[in-house]
């Protein structure tokens, strides 16, 4: 898992989903999650909550 804060790639994300009105004043919050193959999306055990945009 890589996280990418990117502003140029988070928009570029942000316009491939319905949400972008709604997420992209958010922009300084955000960032991009790359996974490697067979990672898995979500981590029960992580102490952080992340809301996720899978694209």
């Amino acid at each position: 898992m890589k996280r990418v804060y990117d502003k140029t790639l988070i928009e570029t994300c942000l316009k491939q989903t319905k949400y972008e009105s709604v997420m992209s004043g958010l922009q300084k919050h955000l960032f991009v999650v790359q996974y490697e193959k067979g990672e898995f999306v979500t981590t029960p055990l992580q102490k952080k909550h992340l809301f996720q945009i899978i694209i």
